[in-house]
């Protein structure tokens, strides 16, 4: 799936969902709770002690952050494929210079 199907799912989620979205504010804070729990599915699979709660889900994780970027995106009217792509042409355009 690309970018741009799971932007606009997530908008049509939100536009099904009984839920309000979040406010801007709200959503920038949901966004950092799930990288914290990236870190912590990290920090769980790293660790050298055997924990009882072992279950590390970083893929669903992962898409959780996703999920709450697009929700972000979205609320701003910025078309993440665009964002990806000027992004990635300023990298390549670095890296090119030898930066």
């Amino acid at each position: 799936m690309d970018i741009q199907t799971v932007q606009a799912w997530v908008e049509e989620d939100w536009a099904r969902s009984s839920k309000s979205r979040p406010d801007k504010h709200l959503q920038l804070v949901y966004l950092f709770e799930e990288l914290g729990e990236v870190m912590e599915a990290i920090r769980k699979s790293q660790g050298d002690k055997i924990r009882k709660d072992m279950n590390v889900d970083l893929e669903g994780e992962l898409g959780d952050v996703v999920i709450a970027l697009c929700t972000i995106a979205n609320t701003y009217r910025v078309d993440l494929a665009q964002a990806i792509a000027v992004c990635q042409a300023k990298i390549i355009k670095r890296h090119n210079q030898g930066f």
